[in-house]
């Protein structure tokens, strides 16, 4: 317990950011380094999960990916998920 009666925690890193690219830079850090690090990702809401059988309360925006990024997520295994996340209308680029 520290000052004020807030826990602390030691961690390795720290990413701001639980989207696309603070996830992604977490999962490539703990993948690049030989010790297990301590990572924590610090985002300013709460994850929004999809109801059952339809489409998650969030923004329905769209992201592009690049070659490169493509090839970066299927180097962490995520390209098939990211593949069965795609919505009715949604055209992967050929």
């Amino acid at each position: 317990m520290a000052a004020y009666g807030y826990e602390t925690h030691d961690y390795d890193v720290v990413v701001v950011g639980g989207g696309l690219v603070g996830l992604s830079t977490a999962l490539l850090l703990d993948a690049a380094v030989s010790q297990q690090l301590r990572i924590a990702i610090v985002e300013a809401r709460p994850p929004a999960l999809p109801s059952s059988g339809s489409l998650p309360d969030m923004s329905l925006r769209v992201s592009a990916l690049s070659p490169a990024s493509v090839s970066i997520l299927e180097s962490l295994g995520l390209s098939p998920k990211i593949a069965d996340t795609q919505y009715p209308g949604v055209v992967s680029p050929q």
